[in-house]
């Protein structure tokens, strides 16, 4: 009987550790959601991750070994950042991420035309109000200029008609940084400042 209890203890530890160390290397992937992102251009992939162990990101059967950069979460944790870029065909695109045992499937739309978007950074949970979602991409973005925003809205630059402060990369002539990147409220004294 002593030696089933042993060997019961020791197969229950091992199957705890097992589980423990798997369930810990589980990468987080934040942007893109899938099924919820169109894009018009490139896409970031982003994730968090416990682990160091590099990332294999696959579209359109093409493979690329990405390493994750060291980072710390807001309470001091150390985490590891996963963080690409990668160009999209017209229409669907499907973006295999795999690290460890884990794998994930996305897929993301590419339209030629933004006049099809609507602006899908409002489904990102107020992204501008986030901390944690900001936070993050603060760590390689600093929010100052307009390379910053053409990263996440590349499609305002795009099509027949551009508006003229963005045109100009003028992006807080209208959204004001101190206000989570929003326009000041009415809208509308924001705009007939210039369209009166």
């Amino acid at each position: 009987m002593k030696i089933i209890n042993r060997f019961f203890i020791a197969f229950t530890f091992t199957v705890a550790l097992f589980f423990s160390v798997n369930t810990y290397a589980t990468i987080n992937i934040l942007f893109p959601k899938d099924n919820q992102t169109v894009a018009v251009s490139d896409i970031h992939i982003v994730g968090i991750s416990d682990t160091d162990k590099n990332v294999v990101i696959e579209i359109d059967g093409e493979g690329y070994t990405k390493s994750l950069l060291p980072s710390f979460s807001r309470d001091g944790k150390k985490q590891y950042m996963l963080m690409s870029i990668l160009k999209l065909d017209s229409g669907k695109n499907e973006i295999t991420i795999t690290q460890g045992d884990f794998q994930k499937t996305i897929v993301v739309d590419k339209v030629e035309s933004p006049v099809v978007i609507e602006d899908w950074t409002e489904k990102l949970s107020s992204f501008h109000s986030s901390g944690s979602k900001k936070d993050v991409c603060k760590k390689c973005h600093k929010f100052q200029n307009i390379k910053d925003c053409v990263n996440c809205h590349k499609d305002k630059l795009l099509g027949k008609w551009v508006h003229k402060p963005v045109k100009e990369a003028r992006c807080f002539k209208c959204h004001q940084r101190e206000n989570e990147f929003k326009p000041a409220q009415p809208f509308s004294g924001t705009c007939l400042s210039c369209h009166n």
